[in-house]
């Protein structure tokens, strides 16, 4: 085989999956507290470089890349850059197989500010991805409960206990 097509084929397609991979289809969550340690956030920092020198590498865009980029984000408590990289991963390929994921925590963290109405679009979209995500239904009842809509609230958390939240 070729060395300089060996060489091409590891720096286009080995190494942008291997820094992914270190950098990890992240833990799907974000940090409850205003601030992570500095160790913590030490952690998240070289994964985020990880994937950006992933995408520097590979001139294809892939989804996965700024759907990392929007997971830690997230935990960082660097929300908009979050929403961007989520949305820039679900205009890639609004089918990928995190996207319902993605529109959660986007959910989440219009929540988190107070934008209870983009919050509700958010889950639903990521319902309409995911019919069976609990964790979405369980996040529309804690919206609902916070706009004083009982009623809708225990719809969504009875939907959400139907679903298997909670066990």
């Amino acid at each position: 085989m070729n060395p300089s097509y060996k060489a091409s084929v590891i720096s286009k397609i080995a190494l942008p999956i291997m820094l992914v991979s270190l950098g990890v289809y992240a833990q799907c969550s974000y940090a409850t507290s205003p601030m992570l340690a500095q160790e913590k956030q030490e952690q998240e920092q070289e994964k985020l470089n990880f994937i950006e020198k992933a995408v520097e590498v590979n001139s294809d865009e892939h989804e996965s890349y700024y759907h990392n980029m929007g997971v830690i984000h997230a935990k960082l408590g660097e929300y908009q850059q979050a929403l961007d990289a989520y949305r820039k991963a679900i205009k890639i390929k609004p089918d990928y197989y995190g996207a319902y994921y993605a529109y959660y925590d986007m959910g989440r963290i219009y929540a988190k500010s107070g934008e209870y109405q983009q919050a509700l679009e958010y889950y639903q979209k990521s319902i309409d991805i995911n019919p069976d995500y609990a964790e979405a239904y369980n996040n529309i009842g804690l919206v609902y409960t916070e706009l004083g809509k009982q009623q809708q609230a225990l719809e969504a958390y009875n939907k959400a206990v139907e679903l298997g939240y909670g066990k």
